[in-house]
């Protein structure tokens, strides 16, 4: 939950009601342990249980009846960026997917323990349809989630770092863009931005990451840009507010180091 926890900070001192989870065995302080592949269901399930705990909040709550939970903007980091995506309803051509690991060319990550019962939950599809945007930070390519990106309607904002594997990627994220259909959906390109930018661990463990060096802007900073584009795609999508429209179509700069796309 702490993740990247400047970002429901920001949402919710701009009045949002936030919720931001630990998915029980993937939690930060798990992050080097192995993930039993049922996570891959489990990420996305654990959000629409989230939107259910809060839909079912008792009157002496103080959060009870102040959420319009038709209206749920999704987002998480790397892995929650498969999360948020999946989320969004990607499609699962399971049949497929299950040859493919079979024959040993699937992500070994994603193949290992993928079975009959899993494939039944792909199936049936981990979109929930409350939510009305995602925006998925430095979410990682993948063989099984791509071909399914078709299939997402809800509007996609998709935040990267050029330096995100810790060489200049223009390319970084490519698979997930290219795989999105309809002008609804945007990317965000910080050019000096790496993969834990989008986190606090920099500001944690400082000297630990790769990416969190000279040749990095400060994480601070990323953040700050990432607030700004998400907080305006969030208002655009959910709340109709047109007065964000130049940020979202890049007639408002917010760094020179950003590159905006809309898809046509």
């Amino acid at each position: 939950a702490e993740n990247s926890y400047f970002l429901p900070e920001f949402f919710a001192s701009h009045g949002w009601i936030v919720i931001a989870a630990d998915h029980t065995g993937n939690t930060v302080e798990q992050m080097n342990a192995p993930v039993d592949n049922s996570m891959y269901a489990y990420r996305p399930q654990d959000v629409s249980a989230m939107i259910d705990h809060l839909e079912a909040l008792g009157s002496e709550n103080p959060l009870a009846n102040k959420a319009d939970t038709a209206k749920v903007v999704v987002s998480g980091h790397s892995y929650g960026g498969y999360t948020t995506l999946v989320s969004c309803g990607v499609s699962f051509d399971t049949e497929t997917l299950m040859a493919q690991c079979e024959a040993g060319e699937g992500a070994k990550k994603f193949c290992d323990g993928f079975n009959d019962d899993l494939a039944a939950v792909f199936s049936a599809g981990l979109g929930d349809p409350r939510i009305v945007a995602g925006i998925p930070m430095a979410p990682g390519d993948s063989s099984y989630l791509s071909p399914g990106l078709g299939a997402v309607e809800v509007p996609v904002m998709q935040i990267v770092g050029g330096l995100d594997g810790g060489s200049p990627a223009d390319g970084v994220g490519d698979g997930i863009w290219e795989a999105l259909v309809g002008s609804q959906h945007a990317r965000v390109h910080i050019a000096t931005a790496g993969h834990q930018s989008f986190t606090v661990m920099c500001e944690w463990f400082p000297g630990v990451f790769d990416d969190c060096g000279d040749d990095f802007m400060d994480s601070e900073e990323v953040h700050r840009i990432t607030n700004t584009y998400a907080l305006a795609f969030a208002r655009h999508h959910v709340l109709d507010d047109g007065g964000v429209v130049g940020v979202l179509d890049g007639t408002v700069e917010i760094d020179p180091s950003v590159t905006l796309l809309r898809k046509p």
